[in-house]
Formats: structure tokens, C-alpha cells, sequence
């Protein structure tokens, strides 16, 4: 649900800062109808209520990016993404691996969630206090593959591939980061 509301967010300020693009085939088509005093005013009324509509979006659904713990993330598709940024941001754990923009993502909506104390996780870190149970969680991102993988990647290190990695680490976290405060913190 909430990866529907950033990528319907995303699309109505997308479509408000290029409505000439987006509607670029009816605005040509209007000219051959239409003086040019009107058409402004058509596209004054469209950005008006394309405005409008953004707010109201934003004032009904945003409240679902922060239920606690981003919550409505964990029904979805991308449960073990989530899972790794909660391991990231909860647990303080390093990263198992270079983070997805989405992971990114996840957990950024975590910091928030625990820096404002909406914090609830239903008791997932007091059970993971349970070692079988850690290990079973662990295991995701600590499986056999992932450390013959880094192995791998130990015996053929490059100092040039590893800055560059971290530069590309830091590139997606600003662009996420970015992303993040382009459709919800300035408005």
C-alpha cells in the first residue's frame, strides 16, 4: 500500500510540474477549438486542481507511510527488504550487502519512526532476543551464498572497486534521501 501512495504522490507532482508534457496531445488538439485566453485559463483550472488533488492525497494517505514501524510495508512484496532495514536501523547491524534504493527507503521511514517514538514493532526485537529465533532472522542475510560471495570478494579485492562501491553507496543514499524529501517533507 505505501508503495502505491509514494509512486501516486510521485506522479501527481510529476504530472503538475510537466502538465505540458503529460498533456501535451490535448493542449494541440484544444488549439485548433480554442483561442489562446482560454486555453491559459484551461491550464490554470488543471494546475489548480491537480494542486488541489496532491494536497488531498497527501493530507489522507501519507498517514500510512508512518504507522508504526511503516507497518503497512510488511504485507507486500518486499517483506525482506524491510526486514533488512529494520535489521540496519533496529538492530544496529551493519549491512549484509550494498542496500537498494528501496531498502534505503525503509529505512529511512524507520529512523523517522523511531526518532518520533512511533515506535511499535509488536515485539519482533524483544523476540529476537530468542537465539533460535535471531538465527533464523539472521540467517536471511547471512546464508552460505552470501559469505562464499564475500569470501570471493576478499581474495579479488581492488582498492578502485571498493571507492568506487562506496561512492556509489553514498550516491543512492543521497538520492534516496533526496526522493524522500522532494514528495514528503517539502510542501
Amino acid at each position: 500500500m505505501s508503495d502505491f501512495i509514494v509512486n501516486l504522490t510521485y506522479k501527481l507532482k510529476s504530472t503538475l510540474e510537466n502538465l505540458y508534457s503529460f498533456f501535451g496531445s490535448e493542449f494541440l488538439q484544444s488549439t485548433e477549438i480554442m483561442d489562446n485566453s482560454k486555453i491559459e485559463l484551461l491550464v490554470k483550472k488543471l494546475e489548480l486542481e491537480i494542486q488541489k488533488d496532491l494536497e488531498l492525497h497527501q493530507k489522507w494517505l501519507n498517514c500510512w507511510l508512518h504507522l508504526p514501524l511503516s507497518l503497512c510495508r510488511l504485507g507486500e512484496n518486499n517483506a525482506q527488504q524491510f526486514a533488512h532495514s529494520y535489521w540496519y536501523v533496529v538492530l544496529k547491524k551493519p549491512w549484509s550487502k550494498v542496500p537498494s534504493l528501496k531498502e534505503l527507503c525503509y529505512a529511512k521511514y524507520l529512523e523517522i519512526d523511531v526518532k518520533e517514538e512511533n515506535f511499535n514493532d509488536f515485539d519482533l526485537k524483544d523476540a529476537l532476543t530468542d537465539e533460535m529465533f535471531f538465527q533464523e532472522f539472521k540467517f536471511q542475510f547471512t546464508d552460505k551464498q552470501l559469505k562464499d560471495l564475500r569470501k570471493k570478494n576478499r581474495i579479488t579485492h581492488n582498492p578502485q572497486d571498493s571507492a568506487s562501491i562506496i561512492q556509489s553507496d553514498r550516491q543512492r543514499e543521497q538520492e534516496a534521501d533526496n526522493l524522500f524529501e522532494e514528495l514528503f517533507i517539502s510542501r
